[in-house]
């Protein structure tokens, strides 16, 4: 049987080799191992790809110009992009084409479902800015969960938009529309807690002090 010194230090070195990230992962067995439904490979040459293609064209310029046509008002940008995600629903409620948030869920990946000529696709939005085109900043990203959103083999689409400011207001200056299903991705496991365990004085932290601050 093993001592507890060597216990500790076995657990050490798993958790050390666990946390080393894992990176440029094809997005497709991604997908696969989390859902257990493949990624469908965008096929320009397949008629029903391209008239799929030529839909989310229509939707991301309609969108563009609803957007632009009042601008959206917040904060930072990086909350423009739930402004544009109700909007892109918005157009294709529009188009007659019946798309919805998968499982009824707004959070987690992916950010919309649509169905099209009797088939479902998933439809990803986010944005960007020229500046942070080119960086490496984390910008795409997705985690396992019981109740995962993926559950059709199908093609994975995002639509993208820069967004820039003007005076008081968000717009929009171009789009993209990619296919993910070779887009190569990185694992990086993080540890966390919770305020339970945080502040109750019961799991471990101490709390050293505290006091009364007047308002």
């Amino acid at each position: 049987m093993m001592d507890k010194e060597s216990y500790i230090k076995t657990l050490e070195d798993i958790i050390a080799n666990f946390i080393k990230p894992l990176k440029d992962i094809p997005f497709n067995i991604v997908i696969k191992a989390i859902s257990g439904k493949d990624v469908l490979k965008f096929d320009e040459n397949n008629p029903e790809h391209k008239k799929v293609l030529k839909v989310l064209i229509q939707v991301a310029e309609e969108t563009g110009r609803r957007i632009n046509e009042q601008g959206i008002m917040r904060t930072r940008a990086n909350e423009v992009g739930n402004d544009i995600e109700r909007c892109v629903l918005e157009i294709f409620k529009k188009l007659e084409i019946n798309a919805q948030r998968p499982k009824g869920k707004s959070a987690g990946y992916p950010d919309i479902e649509f169905r099209f000529n009797g088939r479902i696709y998933y439809l990803e939005c986010k944005t960007f800015n020229l500046e942070n085109l080119d960086t490496t900043f984390r910008t795409f990203y997705f985690s396992p969960s019981e109740n995962f959103k993926v559950e059709h083999e199908t093609i994975h689409f995002m639509l993208s938009y820069e967004v820039v400011k003007l005076k008081d207001r968000y717009k929009v200056r171009n789009y993209k529309i990619v296919s993910l299903e070779n887009l190569l991705v990185d694992l990086k496991p993080e540890f966390n807690s919770d305020n339970r365990r945080l502040y109750s004085n019961e799991h471990g932290a101490k709390i050293l002090a505290e006091g009364e601050i007047s308002l």
